[in-house]
């Protein structure tokens, strides 16, 4: 026959959390009532955002070095923003910004507002309403990077800025704002390198200008004093053509000076590392290069040969053929030699990783140390070609030279001027024309809820943790409670159950309203009297449950072919004498002849409650004055039950119980009665049970339900065991009617 098989029902997985609903209920509203009355106090902060997207850069940029991805190229440009993004130079334009607006006095991160608002920085955090004193500004730009945070994605050139603020206006004027300041630094740093020389030719202008003065009122003074008007036509032509190679001369020496601090901007914005690979780009060289070069060279110096000779013929214009055809062999050999500088710096510095460096920098570094070849071979042509002229000027008699060279002077620095004039406007053009290389998608927008506190997420989270930590305790304090509950309980300690008493709801009668007098063994006996079967309002469940164990025990006394039954419990109140005295009722009400037997000598209580009053007669009387036992016997208002009180106090209990008189007695009494029942004390205080339960043939422990511990039931199996005493059993009382209809689904 195999192991029995336990089914657990639901009720008693889920018994711990009906037990102890009140404490769950406790402590789920108090966590409840706690997370609320933080929300609600809670200052409410409101965040906007704004995305961005940086353009992918295109055309040359790409193209140095192969084997960089255009790809990782792009990541690494949206990498490089999220730095100047969270920098104190940006947050601090922006505090300027935000200090210069007319909101100034309403914004929070400016420290104008009260001080219950102040959760945006550390300083807020630490302020208090005695401070009196305004933040300072490096505070300020402290408190703004801390409500600001950069959201990027992974796979694409997006980012979004998020902004905090305690209302929902503020929080989108600091995204606002953020935004446009960094709009503003992206166009002014793609702008660098065109304003640097805009300026330049801007101040070169303002020197020509100042020169074109002089030169023209020197000019006119010559001519008063000497009373001189023009040159003859020859000498007209040759001022003409010498003023105009000054010019282009002056331009070339412009155009040196603008591209020296064009490189000089662009180097400044490359770090060490980066400037070396400049450095060993252009130093790179191998015979196809300085064979381009050499053309280059030789190519400028014959176009501005040709131009000097157009010049001195009188035909000198931008639309010659030779002109134009030298022009654009000049460019295709300027793009041939970038193009062999890539090449090379490919094959020579492929250990260098393409990703660390800028490129777009690089190539334009690149593009004007070429042009910066072909402006100074330029300059060096047109230096000997001016020289040239200004010899043939020297031939010139004395006034005529002197008034050459003032009216040289005069046309170079006004053609000087319209070139410059020319030119700045060129640049002005480009830069108005300048693509920022940040394009806003979206720009803040007040939002219509805080993101903190989060109320419903709070009290969800609330609620959860409540139910949580209150089940957790509730199933906690049952797994530490060790008391039985139910026959189950019993079951699993292998404690054969003789049967259940339901736990019922009575109230003890007054002592005014019942034969029981006053006193402590007659108050005992007033709260067990509305137990017991003979009581005239006894509950139904409690007379069909002493039924059921009446039949188990009566089927056990067949089995062990015994009379003699020994009813105790581990401690103390645990319903030991209700039971003894509503089985014994119960056994005679079948018609066997019973005899109850109060054996508990230090708290006797059967008397009072089969006759209502204390017998002086009883056990103890019969075993220390030799008497009859007949004497000793009273019969009780239920037919075929007789008690033996416990008689007068005695202070040797456990001997008189292990006498040879007490087992003669018995044996006396089993040739009398089918049934005795012994009401013994509690096994575990005192010996007096265990002396009994070796002369009883078979022994019944009570167990009270919710009070009972596991542990003094093992205790009271293991002092049964150690006198070799027939337990039968227990017997558990006080179950409720929920925990026994649970344990009649087990089986």
């Amino acid at each position: 026959m195999g192991p029995e098989k336990i089914h657990i029902h639901p009720h008693m997985v889920f018994r711990p959390l009906i037990r102890y609903w009140w404490m769950i209920l406790l402590v789920f509203s108090g966590v409840v009532g706690v997370v609320a009355l933080l929300t609600f106090q809670a200052q409410e902060i409101y965040e906007a955002k704004g995305t961005l997207y940086l353009r992918q850069y295109g055309g040359p940029e790409g193209e140095i070095f192969q084997s960089a991805s255009t790809a990782s190229g792009q990541r690494y440009l949206v990498k490089n923003q999220i730095p100047i993004l969270k920098s104190r130079s940006l947050a601090g334009d922006v505090i300027q910004r935000l200090q210069a607006s007319p909101y100034a006095d309403s914004l929070c991160v400016l420290g104008n507002c009260p001080p219950k608002k102040r959760i945006l920085s550390l300083y807020f955090l630490r302020s208090d309403r005695s401070r009196k004193s305004p933040p300072t500004f490096q505070e300020m730009v402290q408190a703004f990077r801390e409500a600001t945070r950069i959201i990027e994605s992974s796979e694409t050139s997006i980012f979004e800025l998020r902004g905090q603020g305690p209302t929902a206006w503020e929080a989108a004027c600091l995204v606002n704002v953020w935004i446009d300041a960094y709009l503003d630094f992206d166009i002014m740093n793609s702008q660098g390198d065109m304003g640097q020389t805009r300026d330049f030719i801007e101040r070169k202008m303002r020197d020509v200008e100042s020169n074109l003065n002089r030169s023209e009122q020197t000019l006119a003074a010559f001519q008063k004093k000497n009373r001189v008007v023009a040159l003859p036509q020859e000498t007209e032509e040759l001022v003409a053509q010498i003023s105009r190679f000054e010019s282009l001369y002056d331009q070339a020496r412009t155009d040196q000076e603008a591209i020296r601090q064009q490189l000089t901007f662009l180097k400044d914005q490359l770090d060490t590392s980066r400037k070396n690979l400049v450095e060993n780009m252009t130093k790179l060289s191998n015979p196809i290069l300085q064979e381009l070069q050499n053309q280059m060279a030789r190519l400028v110096g014959e176009k501005a040969a040709y131009e000097a000779q157009l010049a001195g013929a009188g035909l000198y214009y931008h639309r010659d053929g030779k002109l134009i055809q030298m022009e654009n062999r000049l460019q295709g050999i300027q793009e041939r030699i970038v193009e062999e500088t890539k090449r090379v710096a490919q094959n020579d510095l492929s250990g260098i990783n393409p990703l660390t460096y800028s490129e777009n920098l690089i190539h334009q570094i690149l593009e004007l140390e070429t042009r910066q070849i072909s402006v100074n071979a330029t300059a060096t042509t047109l230096k000997t070609i001016v020289d040239e002229y200004a010899d043939k000027l020297k031939t010139l008699p004395d006034k005529s030279l002197q008034l050459a060279r003032l009216e040289r002077d005069v046309k170079l620095n006004r053609e000087t001027y319209m070139l410059l004039a020319h030119r700045y406007e060129e640049m002005r053009i480009r830069e108005a024309g300048e693509m920022a290389n940040i394009r806003v998608i979206d720009r803040g927008e007040a939002p219509a809820d805080p993101v903190f506190p989060r109320k419903k997420l709070n009290f969800i989270l609330a609620g959860f943790f409540g139910l949580l930590l209150g089940g957790g305790l509730a199933f906690g304090r049952d797994y530490f409670d060790q008391t039985l509950r139910t026959p189950h309980d019993l079951h699993e300690m292998n404690v054969h159950l003789i049967g259940n008493v339901p736990s019922v709801s009575v109230k003890p009668p007054r002592s005014g309203k019942n034969r029981i007098s006053n006193g402590q063994d007659y108050r005992r006996a007033r709260a067990i009297l509305p137990y017991l079967l003979n009581y005239h309002k006894t509950d139904p469940a409690i007379e069909e449950s002493y039924r059921s164990i009446r039949t188990n025990v009566y089927q056990l006394l067949k089995e062990n072919y015994g009379r003699i039954i020994l009813i105790t419990s581990p401690g103390a109140g645990e319903g030991k004498s209700t039971t003894s005295v509503n089985l014994a009722i119960a056994m005679a009400r079948k018609g066997v002849k019973t005899l109850l037997m109060d054996c508990d000598l230090r708290k006797p209580v059967l008397d009072i409650l089969l006759t209502s009053a204390q017998r002086k007669t009883g056990l103890t009387y019969h075993l220390s004055q030799d008497a009859d036992w007949q004497s000793s016997i009273i019969p009780t208002t239920q037919e075929d039950l007789d008690l033996m009180p416990s008689g007068p106090t005695v202070k040797n209990a456990p001997e008189l119980l292990g006498s040879k008189a007490m087992t003669q007695l018995l044996l006396s009494l089993k040739k009398h009665y089918g049934v005795i029942l012994l009401d013994t004390p509690p096994i575990l205080p005192v010996t007096d049970t265990a002396v009994l339960a070796t002369i009883a043939d078979g022994v019944l422990l009570v167990v009270k339900a919710h009070a009972t511990t596991r542990v003094a039931v093992k205790h009271a199996q293991e002092q049964l065991r150690g006198v070799k005493a027939r337990f039968w059993g227990a017997i558990l009382v006080g179950v409720t009617q929920k925990e026994l209809h649970s344990y009649g689904d087990y089986y």
